[in-house]
């Protein structure tokens, strides 16, 4: 791995004999633990499904033998996982961090039953966390974890499966979603995969029973339908449960039909009939593949955090270096940014114990406030004759019991999200990353009616009904004669159904018993989430502190940090290509690409090498050039419409406020930060550009008197067509582009090119332009190779539709237009860029 090279070549600086070893003691630990969590880990694949599905089957054949016990009723919170080793072997981990070992002779499904089978080990009284098995002969591969988990509706409880989706979902890299053949467990497909479609993880469908399936006859029969045929449609009704989703991504989620009991039968061999029958070569190979992909994308996040510490230890050094020539500012500016940091970091640990007394503060008011609600229907009902209860009226007083159910849970959760994002600020600001952190909740309240219970019972009816009089009243002589009442009573029995309201109210009982177990479920899991973020977050601050007071012991030698400097530099450009620097350049200068500007201090920034070395560093310049660029297409564009010279405020329009916060500080140096407001109010004061203001809202509520004379930056998703067309067309969009003559479009294109190329983005750019009817459009993308935005500046100007030596001309007004860039490895891709272009363009 890339990443793995990078930490040896910095572990080699830091450990020159000329650089004071607790000099860099705090930087050497940073890399050892970083290369420790990233030489062990591996892919964890998720295995979910209802109940059933056959998710003990499916791994049992991916392990080569019967080790999970197939019929047993699965223990709440315990994970279950497997991967491949040399040796079989099993290891018991407990909620406490205490751990058991079974060797290969002690493992067996037994054991395992004796700790995840609700039987043996009912509510978890062993308190077991993880049950980890190893084998040697796991098909799936290495590097690759499988974890199984209760199923989705286990125990017959409804809102189980939000347990078992929002414990192990977040904690996964690949979900493999298990379905059967069976329609009766559609419903609850759909609202699982929805539900792990918001933890925005990839997902594969597998449609188990395949080998179950057979042909279809008519009554007369004759065949209807071939087992092929069969097959097809129970693919199309998964197809179809897909489309529904609300995820786009999900919607193109693989799907494969597979028989789990025939991969069994295989024994862990890739060969024969049985393995050839259980169809799951195919689905391994999409594992693998998915792994693969996401490999990159991991890797790329790891380097960034390199490269982040890699600055930090860069940013230090020059400090020091800075205080031989009696420089103490750059010092004094690294320990002020230190001591905000620690006043960030004392008040969240202050605001933590708060956060937890506000959480159980709110968990037991919602209690009492169940509690009271269920009291007043039982007093309600309890004493009323079932005849005079209505079944509207029950069925109304379940629906406000989940109603404050639904309340506590918004206002449980709202209090769960808003700390989980100030904990995800600070890890970054500390340049920390803790994958257990999550945004994204479901619900906790099943969504269900309350059921009304009811009973058939007999309804004696009595009345009096006065005798007949007989023939000339002879009836009535008689009853007279004999002293016989003129009256009757008659009796009735009728068979009516009423409201069982005993086994309604226990229905009630058993719901508030399930939303409270659920609800300290979360408590206890957020609880142990935020003590392991504030952990984290205390060790790294103890880190950095002693990195301070390691300071006073750097080199002797002003000559040792310059070499120290030069060969942190040259690791960066080794690793993250930077531009080589020559030692003959005096100088570094980068000129803008618009020679009319008429702001000098924007045509050219020359520094000396000294210079940039005590202040940003060569990663530094180069986001400077980036941020150049940025900026002079913006005044180019204000220059050029309707001759309008002036903008007095900036307007940055979107959706995603942390993607806002960093694509402004790309282009403006200065990090905005959104509060709880919708609109961050930012003064620009270093920018050569005519903006002082600039707002940063996510508000799609525009005022129609928004000032004229200003300029727009809208957040474009090109990655999602239909929903950012809806965007386009809404009323405050047309607002924007009628009160706003100056609309730039800022978007974020690395994962699209990772998928389907830069031409393919902008084609997808071009096409939202179209759709939005932006004549002369003009774009800034938020990429760290600057060509990007030069590419699309330059596109822009042309129609594509011209013919031949179209692409010539375009190649030659980039490189006039931005003439640092002209070197071949960028002349090759641009040349490449706008061939394909043209061609997908003109098609």
């Amino acid at each position: 791995m890339k990443e793995l090279e990078i930490i040896q070549q910095l572990e080699r600086t830091l450990t020159h004999p000329q650089i004071p070893a607790i000099y860099v003691q705090g930087d050497l630990e940073w890399l050892k633990r970083r290369s420790l969590n990233w030489t062990r880990s591996s892919w964890r694949i998720g295995v979910l499904g209802v109940t059933s599905s056959g998710k003990s089957t499916l791994i049992n054949a991916f392990c080569g033998e019967e080790i999970l016990p197939q019929e047993a009723r699965p223990t709440s919170g315990v994970l279950v996982s497997c991967k491949k080793s040399k040796m079989r072997k099993g290891t018991l981990i407990r909620k406490n961090g205490s751990t058991s070992y079974f060797n290969q002779h002690q493992l067996n499904k037994e054991i395992i039953a004796k700790y995840a089978d609700e039987l043996n080990n009912p509510g978890n009284k062993e308190q077991v966390d993880e049950i980890c098995l190893e084998f040697p002969d796991f098909l799936v591969g290495n590097n690759i974890e499988i974890v199984d988990s209760p199923g989705l509706d286990a125990f017959g409880l409804e809102g189980h499966e939000e347990i078992a989706l929002r414990q192990l979902v977040p904690t996964v890299d690949l979900v493999l979603y298990l379905t059967t053949t069976k329609a009766n467990s559609d419903q609850a497909n759909l609202q699982a995969l929805n539900q792990i479609a918001s933890e925005h993880k990839p997902v594969i469908i597998a449609q188990n029973f395949i080998d179950c399936v057979t042909p279809e006859f008519t009554s007369g029969g004759s065949e209807r339908r071939t087992s092929q045929e069969v097959e097809q449609r129970l693919r199309q009704r998964i197809e179809k449960i897909l489309k529904e989703t609300s995820n786009k991504s999900l919607r193109n989620a693989p799907v494969f039909q597979i028989s789990a009991l025939e991969g069994l039968k295989s024994k862990g061999s890739k060969q024969g009939e049985s393995w050839k029958k259980s169809r799951l070569e195919p689905l391994l190979l999409s594992i693998h593949s998915i792994c693969e992909q996401m490999e990159g994308q991991r890797s790329q996040r790891r380097l960034h955090q390199l490269l982040r510490h890699l600055n930090e230890i860069k940013e230090r050094a020059v400090a020091d270096l800075a205080t031989y020539n009696q420089d103490k500012q750059i010092t004094t500016e690294v320990i002020g940014s230190w001591d905000a940091t620690r006043k960030q970091i004392e008040a969240f640990h202050d605001e933590a114990e708060q956060a937890s007394a506000h959480l159980d503060a709110e968990i037991q008011k919602g209690r009492r406030q169940l509690s009271d609600q269920f009291a007043q229907i039982r007093n309600q009902y309890i004493k009323l004759d079932a005849e005079r209860i209505s079944e509207n009226e029950v069925h109304s007083s379940g629906k406000s019991l989940k109603d404050i159910a639904l309340q506590v849970q918004k206002n449980v959760l709202q209090l769960m999200d808003t700390w989980d994002s100030k904990e995800k600020k600070l890890l970054h600001v500390l340049n920390l990353a803790l994958e257990d952190v999550r945004s994204h909740r479901g619900q906790l309240v099943p969504d269900e009616t309350l059921k009304v219970y009811k009973e058939t019972k007999t309804k004696i009816t009595t009345r009096t009904e006065k005798k007949s009089n007989g023939f000339l009243g002879l009836r009535k002589l008689k009853r007279w004669i004999f002293s016989e009442s003129d009256y009757e009573t008659i009796t009735t029995e009728e068979e009516i159904s009423v409201v069982n309201i005993r086994k309604t109210l226990e229905e009630f009982q058993v719901y508030l018993n399930r939303f409270d177990k659920l609800l300290e479920a979360f408590r206890i899991t957020w609880q142990q989430q935020k003590e392991k973020g504030c952990l984290v977050i205390k060790e790294e601050a103890m880190r950095r502190d002693e990195i301070i007071a390691a300071r006073r012991n750097k080199p002797k030698d002003a000559k040792v940090l310059e070499d120290f400097i030069h060969n942190l530099e040259l690791i960066e450009e080794k690793g993250y290509g930077r531009r080589d620097r020559k030692e003959e350049e005096p100088e570094l200068n980068f000129e803008l690409p618009f020679v009319e500007h008429p702001v000098q201090a924007l045509n050219t920034m020359t520094m000396s090498y000294l210079q940039f070395s005590m202040s940003r560093s060569l990663f530094a310049l180069a986001t400077e050039q980036k941020r150049i660029y940025a900026q002079a297409i913006i005044w180019n564009h204000l220059k050029s419409h309707s001759g309008v010279e002036v903008a007095n405020d900036l307007w940055f329009f979107g959706k995603d406020q942390q993607w806002m916060e960093q694509a402004f500080t790309n282009i403006f140096g200065i990090q905005p930060q959104f509060t709880d407001n919708e609109t961050v109010h930012v003064r620009l004061k270093e920018t050569k550009l005519p903006i002082r203001h600039a707002f940063l809202t996510t508000s799609q509520e525009v005022d129609e008197n928004i000032q004229r004379q200003g300029v727009a930056l809208i957040q474009l998703d090109i990655h999602q067509l239909g929903v950012t067309q809806k965007l386009l067309a809404g009323q405050w969009f047309l607002t924007i582009m009628k009160s706003m003559p100056f609309v730039f479009v800022i978007q974020s294109i690395q994962e699209y090119i990772q998928d389907a190329g830069l031409a393919m983005a902008y084609k997808s750019y071009r096409q939202l332009m179209d759709f939005a009817s932006i004549q002369n459009p003009s774009s800034i993308v938020i990429h760290d190779n600057p060509l990007y935005t030069a590419l699309f500046h330059t596109a822009d100007q042309f129609a594509w539709q011209a013919g031949k030596g179209e692409e010539q001309d375009a190649l030659r007004q980039l490189f006039t237009q931005f003439p640092r860039l002209d070197h071949a490895k960028n002349r090759n891709e641009a040349g490449q860029f706008f061939k394909e272009i043209s061609l997908t363009i003109r098609s």
